[in-house]
């Protein structure tokens, strides 16, 4: 009844950085019941999205603890995990959902430096696309990104991401 953690360490992937430019060393930890203060952690990232517009496209306001603490314990995601530094500090979190979305938020002393790459790759290397049903993304997995957030389309257009489409939020209260 351990953490689950998947390889720690630089492994070599699909993708390689630059010449010269080495992968950060990362170390992920499943968001389970058994990761002792996660919730809160991934609640503070959560605070940190909102006061970001550009890196935010899911919340319009900030869960309480105990509306964001029931959402943790349902485990909504098919793979959920804190990303750790070398040292262990947790410096942010990836997602993969049901239906092969990925999400990964860096808090920002953290960013530019490889360590949302390095976990995207950890992360897809372990866990293969879900099968697919009438309707479903195409074969292999997607990210949902704030047209703003310059920083998120570099980052999976520089893993070989494709623009598949420009998707709108229509709010029947708000139609005149």
């Amino acid at each position: 009844m351990g953490v689950h953690r998947l390889l720690a360490g630089n492994l070599e992937g699909r993708l390689s950085l630059p010449t010269g430019m080495l992968a950060p060393q990362v170390e992920l930890l499943a968001v389970t019941s058994y990761l002792k203060g996660a919730p809160e952690f991934l609640w503070e990232i959560l605070r940190e999205r909102l006061a970001e517009p550009e890196a935010n496209i899911s919340h319009e306001e900030m869960p309480t603890m105990a509306e964001h603490l029931a959402y943790v314990a349902r485990q909504p995601y098919r793979a959920w995990y804190i990303i750790a530094a070398l040292g262990g500090e947790w410096i942010g979190n990836v997602s993969l959902s049901h239906h092969n979305e990925i999400g990964i938020y860096i808090r920002r002393p953290w960013r530019r430096r490889g360590y949302a790459r390095e976990a995207i790759k950890r992360v897809l290397r372990v866990h293969e696309p879900v099968g697919r049903a009438a309707g479903d993304i195409p074969e292999g997995y997607v990210a949902n990104i704030n047209p703003e957030n310059s920083a998120s389309i570099a980052l999976f257009t520089g893993l070989g991401a494709k623009l598949l489409q420009v998707t709108y939020h229509l709010d029947p209260v708000k139609i005149a």
